[in-house]
């Protein structure tokens, strides 16, 4: 009499687990790929470091913008969680996206939530110019959000870094400018000397000095 082994049992087949195993590996190293590196982080409002991360995408061209862009391809992700324990009084985070090169161009929009969720901010500099955006938490709220760099125009490779800082609410102002006290060379202005007469100006035709003379002797 054939018995079934404990192999094809139904409570448990190895070919459906080592299958599950290889689809839930493949989706993980697919989730790494589409994500920087690392994918995540979290900010308080307390920490004096930056959270700091670099892109992971494999090509570029994406010019038409966030809405058709490949994760892993032409954009990547990072999530940062603004830590909602902290008291965020006076203090909004800045992120910034930083070029490989001064002829890369990345684009940079931040949303609330995933990528699905609303924008809070967006940067679409030129090339070799760094992107910033803010999150406020007083008015953006705390939580997860996530920072979705998208790779305009780079060069294949080529790796943004990104990063981000608590920094005061309302930025500190210039420094006030030192006055010079050191003798400089200038200038005076100085009245005219003596009365000017004023010039009477007259039209017409007129004969005057030696050619009214020539006149008179010509017709004497």
């Amino acid at each position: 009499m054939h018995k079934n082994s404990s192999a094809t049992c139904g409570f448990f087949n190895p070919r459906i687990f080592f299958a599950f195993l290889l689809c839930s590996l493949g989706l993980y190293i697919g989730m790494l790929t589409f994500a920087a590196n690392p994918s995540s982080g979290t900010i308080s409002a307390t920490a004096t470091t930056a959270v700091t991360w670099v892109g992971t995408a494999t090509g570029t061209g994406n010019v038409a913008g966030e809405s058709d862009c490949v994760e892993g391809v032409t954009c990547d992700t990072f999530t940062l969680t603004v830590d909602p324990a902290s008291d965020w009084t006076g203090k909004r985070v800045e992120v910034r996206v930083q070029q490989a090169a001064s002829y890369d161009d990345t684009d940079l929009v931040i949303h609330k939530g995933d990528n699905s969720g609303p924008v809070i901010a967006s940067s679409g500099n030129g090339a070799g110019i760094t992107e910033v955006g803010y999150i406020t938490p007083s008015t953006d709220g705390t939580g997860v959000f996530s920072v979705h760099v998208i790779y305009f125009t780079t060069v294949p490779g080529d790796q943004y870094h990104g990063s981000a800082t608590v920094v005061p609410l309302t930025p500190a102002p210039p420094p006030a400018a030192t006055i010079d006290t050191t003798n400089k060379i200038g200038y005076e202005n100085f009245e005219a000397p003596g009365v000017i007469t004023p010039v009477t100006v007259t039209t017409g035709r007129q004969s005057s000095g030696w050619g009214a003379a020539r006149a008179s002797h010509l017709s004497a």
